[in-house]
């Protein structure tokens, strides 16, 4: 086991630190979406604080993962080196870990874009609530809509 140090003992002790610290990012992303859904600023308050937790949780673990391979080593190479035992305990972290990584950030994409849809809404219903009082010119668009501040139209109900 020349390319583990300490054995891959160290390293799966690690690697399961990550992937415990990950699912729990995978889990807060969901809660996260479902706040957005939902309009909860204060659980995404909640949520933001136990993210930057996990955070924190998931540098430890990398740190530790890479304390325990030595320089130039890769996982595929730990994986090649290990007994048989550890080697299926090392390839399912692996795959486990890669899988939930893709989902997480997967996630935290939709969470972006549904955030900024969001205030993009919120953005436009101020704007259409607080037009001049005596605009200057047409206020409707050719199709009905309520023309905004920088010229973009608003339907009436969308206030």
């Amino acid at each position: 086991m020349s390319g583990v140090p300490d054995g891959a003992g160290a390293l799966i002790s690690a690697l399961r630190a990550l992937e415990a610290a990950v699912k729990e990012l995978l889990a807060l992303s969901y809660d996260k979406r479902r706040a957005i859904i939902s309009g909860d600023t204060d659980r995404l308050t909640e949520i933001s604080s136990a993210e930057t937790r996990q955070i924190t949780a998931v540098n430890a673990a990398e740190r530790r993962r890479v304390a325990a391979m030595p320089d130039g080593a890769t996982l595929d190479g730990a994986i090649s080196e290990a007994s048989a035992e550890d080697r299926a305990e090392l390839a399912r972290l692996k795959r486990g870990l890669a899988g939930e990584m893709r989902l997480l950030l997967d996630m935290n994409e939709r969470s972006r874009r549904l955030l900024e849809e969001r205030l993009n809404h919120t953005a436009e219903c101020i704007d259409a609530l607080t037009l001049p009082e005596e605009p200057e010119g047409d206020i409707y668009t050719a199709d009905g809509r309520l023309r905004g501040g920088r010229d973009r139209g608003y339907y009436i109900g969308d206030a």
